[in-house]
């Protein structure tokens, strides 16, 4: 039978050509045509064409005449062929026609005449027909009777459940949970505070002579009668917890500021006696009086608490400098100074107007691209708030800088 080789390569300057996984020998090469140039490479019919060499293998190889190599030298190795051969497998041949005798044929290869292959064809065509069954309307039926077939319903059908059944949790409903009386002494480390509660300076005077009291804090409140209850907070910081709104109140006398302390008094008559705390709270009561909690140390509140500003005046001010600025230019593309230390200074800021990036180095050194504390790019500002040291910089490229020392 007659086959083609889908499987070579070809070497144009050698003229090789291997057929991949095709055993044949010589005189089963039948045509090799190059279909990319319609060029005859060999034809077993034309002794122009024939072989130099021929070699059988499971991959067989051949060498073409040396003329047609010349004549293809403008060839590709990629060019289409087409390469015939014959794989001289065995058919079935039908010697003559036959009789009506003839047996059946009972391969499909070996010599039997037509009527005993035609006989064989129709053996297994009924053998094919006794395997279809009979048709219902016209379609074939089927049985799926071994797998598993869906079931449609409109609805599926209720069906009632009798007998006892059980569950971890039992679901109850009730219209209201009833209430119950509970007896006994009960204790716990936090009583729980409701309301909005105020925490003042209490009801504690401070009379002329009297020593400040050592304490961190008071919390009180003023009866009908003018008696005090107080809640004392010892130098223990003994916490209270307090839920609920909180409210603490700026203390209610005029605070003096006398460039060094801020003196708030705590008597009618305004003697000298100050509280040296760093946080005064308290009110004035109704007799005009001032009380006040003073304490060195952060006094722990918990919940919402609302800051007021009270009735009292702080007056606070500012001995320093009026602030005198002055503002240069920095070009330098090597390292240089910026800015000398000031011990004066309060403020250096730097803004950097481009075009190039500006390296800047705090402290002594010199300031390289590689060596710096900080890099500004065009359009970058950057602040040093009570820095007095040196500063160094450089430009890595043409740039300029302003810089404001403000002292």
């Amino acid at each position: 039978m007659k086959q083609i080789a889908p499987n070579y390569t070809y070497n144009k300057t050698t003229g090789v050509i291997t057929l991949t996984g095709v055993n044949i020998d010589r005189d089963q090469l039948l045509l090799i045509v190059n279909t990319t140039r319609n060029v005859t490479y060999y034809n077993f019919a034309d002794s122009a064409t024939t072989l130099q060499a021929f070699t059988q293998g499971a991959n067989t190889s051949l060498t073409l005449n040396s003329s047609v190599i010349t004549a293809s030298s403008a060839h590709a190795n990629g060019d289409a062929l087409t390469i015939y051969y014959d794989d001289q497998a065995s058919t079935v041949t039908a010697t003559d026609l036959g009789a009506q005798a003839d047996a059946v044929a009972t391969t499909d290869t070996g010599t039997f005449s037509v009527i005993a292959l035609i006989k064989r064809g129709l053996q297994n065509w009924t053998s094919l027909l006794a395997k279809i069954p009979t048709l219902v309307s016209g379609r074939i039926p089927v049985d799926g009777s071994g797998v598993t077939q869906p079931v449609s319903l409109a609805s599926v059908p209720s069906h009632a459940v009798t007998g006892t059944f059980w569950q971890t949790t039992q679901p109850v409903s009730l219209a209201s949970v009833p209430t119950h009386g509970v007896t006994g002494t009960f204790w716990q480390t936090t009583q729980p505070v409701s309301g909005t509660v105020t925490a003042n300076g209490g009801d504690f005077t401070a009379l002329n002579g009297d020593t400040v009291p050592a304490r961190s804090a008071q919390i009180g409140f003023k009866d009908a009668v003018g008696t005090g209850d107080f809640v004392t907070v010892d130098n223990d910081s003994r916490q209270f917890p307090i839920s609920g709104t909180v409210t603490a109140n700026a203390f209610g006398k005029s605070g003096v500021n006398d460039g060094t302390l801020y003196q708030i008094p705590v008597n009618e008559s305004g003697n000298s006696d100050v509280l040296q705390r760093n946080i005064p709270i308290g009110f004035i009561d109704s007799e005009g009086f001032s009380s006040i909690v003073a304490t060195d140390t952060p006094l722990p509140i918990s919940g919402t608490v609302t800051a007021n500003a009270g009735t009292g005046t702080f007056k606070i001010s500012d001995k320093g400098s009026t602030g005198e600025s002055n503002v240069t230019s920095f070009t330098s593309t090597s390292s240089a100074v910026l800015k000398a230390s000031n011990s004066n200074r309060k403020l250096l800021t730097i803004f950097n107007e481009g075009n190039g990036t500006l390296f800047i180095l705090l402290g002594s050194g010199t300031a390289s691209t590689t060596n710096y504390s900080l890099r500004l790019s065009a359009g970058d500002f950057y602040e040093l708030d009570k820095y007095t040291g040196g500063v160094n910089a450089i430009f890595s490229t043409a740039g300029t800088a302003r810089v404001t020392e403000i002292t």
